[in-house]
């Protein structure tokens, strides 16, 4: 569309200091508040910030789908 700016924003969480050494409940919630903190842009990526080492808890893992599944869902685009 004119005027429209074809960007897509990746916001990410840091591998080995948050998925790697912090609780599956601090995931979630960093996981969530970059969430609220890119709301309203219907081009956010949520990655992790690059490979996860070897030995990242799954419990972390699962803490960050279930905030990413949580989040309310973008309406179609138009």
């Amino acid at each position: 569309m004119p005027g429209q700016i074809d960007v897509v924003l990746c916001g990410n969480l840091d591998p080995a200091g948050v998925f790697c050494q912090l609780s599956a409940d601090a995931v979630k919630l960093r996981t969530t508040d970059l969430l609220a903190a890119a709301a309203g842009h219907r081009n956010f990526v949520l990655p992790s910030g690059g490979d996860l080492p070897a030995g990242t808890p799954l419990d972390n893992l699962d803490a960050f789908f279930a905030a990413a599944k949580s989040a309310a869902p973008f309406p179609p685009a138009a």
